[in-house]
């Protein structure tokens, strides 16, 4: 049974399915995100929302299956050409370059862009959304806390000013003020959306670990291997 109910909207995955080696990570996965929508993944660890992030941003390739962004196929398509779309990825672990300083991390998330000007705007909004970068812009990202790592990695996805920002485990480290103000009360731009694993939402898929079935509200959907159940929020 697809989530997907005949709409492609932004992002549109239809039967997804990614392997490691022999082993099965995700299974007949399908949903659909809408132009402006927050979307929540959520589950026990080990339940494959990583591996669906990993996947809809090019690190992983599926077995089968499809992921529609805009009408464009991406299954086939490196990260390079993921991002040149508008999709950007604050990955698990941060993935930060920790020899650089943060400006130097924060510069390479807009590393496809040739706007200057609209770059040093986002760069100043991302400074204002978490103004302890913009204390330490020139102290590598290596010797910043596990907070400040994981502020560092959101602004470096917000610097690719992205349609379609792709959160895993966002509040991670961070304190409880902070992921109140800037992630769950914040909402995307205009023509933005945002597909968290974490935040406000209007809908949230959930997955559990051992089952094939999931639920988007009181409709039961085949998104992941392991889900069983999902609410839907306020």
């Amino acid at each position: 049974m697809s989530s997907t109910n005949g709409r492609d909207g932004m992002l549109r995955i239809d039967n997804l399915s990614v392997y490691y080696g022999g082993i099965q990570a995700l299974k007949d996965v399908s949903l659909h995100l809408e132009t402006g929508e927050l979307l929540a993944i959520i589950g026990a660890n080990g339940a494959g929302k990583t591996t669906l992030l990993r996947t809809l941003s090019g690190v992983l390739k599926a077995r089968s299956g499809s992921i529609r962004f805009e009408g464009k196929e991406l299954t086939r398509l490196s990260p390079f050409d993921i991002v040149a779309l508008g999709i950007a990825h604050s990955p698990e672990g941060r993935q930060l370059f920790g020899g650089l300083t943060v400006l130097e991390n924060l510069k390479l998330g807009a590393v496809q862009r040739t706007d200057r000007a609209a770059i040093e705007q986002d760069l100043a909004r991302t400074f204002e959304l978490f103004p302890v970068l913009k204390e330490r812009r020139l102290q590598r990202a290596g010797t910043l806390s596990g907070g400040e790592q994981q502020m560092l990695a959101i602004g470096r996805a917000l610097m690719a000013r992205p349609r379609l920002l792709l959160l895993d485990e966002p509040s991670l480290g961070l304190a409880p003020l902070l992921v109140e103000r800037n992630i769950r009360r914040d909402r995307p731009p205009q023509g933005r959306t945002r597909h968290a694993t974490a935040g406000r939402t209007k809908r949230a898929y959930g997955a559990e670990r051992g089952r094939s079935g999931l639920r988007d509200g009181d409709r039961p959907h085949q998104v992941a291997r392991y889900g069983r159940r999902a609410g839907r929020q306020p």
